[in-house]
């Protein structure tokens, strides 16, 4: 029978009362607060342990490549597309002729890049956090004050990996910051903001203190810091373009008593508006290097932490109050700090996750699916809590949570493999250019001269593979956008909304697509830093937060196309209240793709359903244009 799920503090349906994440969190921390010391922590405790180190010295590997190839990956897409963009104009038009685009890949200097982001991250990241927060170093005679336990833990996880003790730096900030980054363990910093010492205890600092450390002495900072150093250039390219823009749309507003002046400032934040989607995209793309390693790393530091204080329980309320934490900071700023969204890989926690509520009895009471995770640069938290509640169960020690273990399931859910039919079918399609490539070959070697051509028709690799993706994403398309009900939004209804339930079917983990409408405030980045809108989310009338996504009939970047015509953004109504019509989706946070938003008398249409189609059409187009 499916469960029953709302979105609202104490919210009731059909007479079920609802918990929150929000105030599970709270009556957890007072739970543990009460929880006797002897049953909190073990005694005496069996160490957890190693895991196979083959393959994290695999996944490391494998990152430090994605250091080089995923940013000649990003410029080789565009190089192909700017090659099938000009063949396709030399065949339409043949008498305007343009030679096809044609870039040798730089693998040395993207190799030196990836050398460079690592050797200066010690430096570059410091720089970073000193931006925005003043920081200072901090002795560890001066940890000792806050935490004796942390002190003796740090000593001896140095003495235990024989690596010196990293240089600790206090960030004099309220935000909850916790990091360790540099390309060395003599070099590694941990920085800690006093935000987050005001708020632990004693035993709760000491595992923080000892997972960051955990990090250097698996040599994972190195490769992560200098996946940071990377991001951080077209991010802070993508900073810098989207504040100069705000600040000549803002003057071209009040120069419009010279029309020419005010328009040559309104053309000049345009042109900052594209080139801050634009590096936003590029970063999104480099985002991808440190992702895998990120998540993983969090298993192997959280068996240093438990074997090293014997208190599983401590680390669960570290986590607890980092969520808290983070989310009060996020909710009174408004929106994800810019610093905090580039420094996530190194963080104990994804910040979307911690904004985002998911309203179900119990943490971990509905299982993820462990796909979802793909785009996450940590592991989900309910996730988390169960591996350290079998650790304290086994150690007789009494859980904060009793949930069971969420193992890694290779079968992804109903859900996931509709989500995924285009990258799918990409694949099959792969491997049918495969075995048409080798039928060519074999059919040449035994004289077969009418399917020869085959084994030297290199654009079956791509075109195939285009060609799937565009099936795909039709085949996909009636499950992916069910029908929405007739009564939802329209132009002339200014009507309250009625009141929606939503039901979540537990044998598929809570990811099939359901129709809602739902009031709220807009929140999010406003002006041009939000131009894609990758910023936007949906504060309900009961203080949740839902991250909402918002396109147009040409994709995200068309909505940067309609700034350019001067049309209405949906950026321009932050902190505005809205009624949201979709289709809510549950992975690791829940969010809405949005059919269509009213604000007042206003109503914009998201056009996920015709940017679907596009997408598959064009696929398909391209594809058979390469193919054939």
């Amino acid at each position: 029978m499916p469960g029953v799920v709302s979105f609202g503090c104490g919210y009731s349906i059909e007479g079920i009362r609802v918990m929150d994440a929000r105030e599970q969190s709270d009556t957890m921390v007072e739970q543990s607060k009460q929880t006797n010391p002897s049953t909190d922590r073990a005694a005496r405790w069996k160490p957890i342990p190693p895991f196979p180190s083959l393959r994290f010295y695999l996944l490391k590997a494998l990152t430090l490549f994605g250091l080089v190839g995923i940013p000649a990956g990003l410029l080789s897409s565009v190089q192909l597309a700017l090659s099938v963009a000009m063949d396709l104009k030399n065949k339409i038009l043949p008498f305007w002729y343009y030679s096809p685009i044609a870039i040798e890949i730089p693998w040395l200097f993207f190799t030196l890049l990836a050398v460079f982001a690592i050797a200066t991250s010690p430096w570059a990241i410091a720089l970073l956090i000193r931006t925005h927060h003043p920081i200072s170093t901090m002795t560890t005679s001066t940890l000792a004050q806050y935490s004796p336990e942390a002190h003796r833990i740090l000593q001896r996880i140095a003495q235990e990996s024989a690596i010196p003790l990293p240089t600790l730096v206090l960030i004099d900030s309220p935000i909850p910051i916790a990091l360790s980054y540099g390309f060395a363990p003599q070099l590694a910093t941990i920085a800690v903001s006093q935000g987050i010492l005001t708020a632990l205890d004693e035993s709760e600092i000491a595992a923080l203190y000892a997972q960051e450390f955990a990090h250097i002495a698996h040599w994972t900072t190195p490769l992560l810091s200098g996946s940071v150093v990377l991001q951080a250039m077209p991010y802070l390219a993508y900073i810098a373009a989207s504040r100069w823009g705000d600040r000549m749309a803002f003057q071209s507003k009040r120069s419009f008593r010279f029309a020419i002046f005010g328009g040559l400032l309104k053309a000049i934040a345009n042109l900052c508006g594209l080139a801050a989607s634009g590096f936003y995209g590029v970063y999104c793309g480099v985002r991808w290097t440190g992702l895998w390693l990120s998540r993983s790393r969090t298993y192997y530091s959280d068996r240093i932490v438990c074997n090293g204080t014997g208190n599983p329980n401590g680390l669960v309320k570290v986590l607890l109050k980092l969520t808290q934490a983070t989310r009060k900071a996020i909710v009174a700023n408004g929106f994800t700090p810019m610093d905090l969204e580039l420094l996530e890989p190194l963080l104990p926690i994804n910040l979307d996750e911690s904004i985002s509520t998911r309203k179900v009895k119990s943490i971990g009471a509905v299982k993820i699916d462990r796909w979802w995770e793909i785009n996450q640069s940590q592991i989900p938290i309910s996730v988390r809590f169960s591996r350290l509640m079998v650790t304290a169960r086994s150690w007789q020690i009494k859980p904060l949570f009793k949930r069971p273990e969420q193992p890694w399931n290779w079968t992804p859910s109903a859900s996931v493999r509709t989500w995924a039919k285009p990258w799918f079918w990409a694949v099959i399609s792969y491997g049918v250019a495969w075995v048409l490539w080798g039928t060519g070959w074999v059919t040449y070697l035994f004289g077969w001269n009418r399917l020869a051509w085959l084994g030297s028709d290199y654009d079956l690799f791509l075109g195939l593979p285009l060609l799937g993706f565009g099936l795909g994403t039709f085949v996909r398309f009636n499950a992916f956008f069910p029908d929405l009900p007739a009564l939802f939004l329209r132009a002339d209804d200014r009507s309250s909304p009625p009141e929606y339930l939503i039901t979540v079917n537990e044998n598929d983990n809570g990811l099939r697509p359901e129709q809602v409408m739902l009031t709220g405030t807009l929140t999010g980045r406003s002006g041009i830093a939000n131009w894609l809108a990758q910023d936007l989310w949906l504060m309900t009338d009961q203080g949740d937060y839902i991250a909402l996504h918002v396109t147009s009939k040409t994709g995200p970047f068309g909505l940067g196309l309609a700034r350019l015509l001067n049309q209405w953004s949906i950026a321009e109504c932050i902190g505005q209240s809205i009624v949201v019509s979709g289709w809510l989706r549950q992975g690791v946070i829940p969010w809405i793709d949005a059919e269509a938003v009213r604000i007042g008398s206003r109503l914009i249409r998201s056009e996920h359903q015709f940017a679907t189609v596009m997408t598959g059409a064009i696929g398909v187009a391209i594809g058979l244009y390469i193919a054939l």
